[in-house]
């Protein structure tokens, strides 16, 4: 059989297949976070050239992004552990 002039039946078979899922995605709730510790970090940079500094909220930030910081290390050290199974 002849389709628009390629012969059908000398054709090789499709190998084509879908890749398995990648299972090495961060979790939701770490990119999450990731996404808090950035948008902290950069509120913390913006108050940093207010004149005069506002010494009080910088701490708080400060304290917030460390805070956040140890969260992230935690659930990463769980989800490698998780990967590893």
């Amino acid at each position: 059989m002849t389709v628009l002039g390629i012969e059908t039946a000398n054709r090789q078979t499709n190998h084509f297949c879908w890749s398995m899922p990648n299972n090495h995605v961060k979790p939701l709730q770490l990119r999450k976070i990731e996404d808090e510790i950035l948008r902290k970090s950069a509120q913390f940079i913006r108050l940093v050239k207010v004149i005069p500094l506002p010494v009080i909220e910088l701490d708080e930030l400060d304290d917030e992004i460390k805070h956040l910081q140890k969260i992230q290390e935690r659930m990463m050290d769980e989800w490698k552990e998780r990967s590893k199974s």
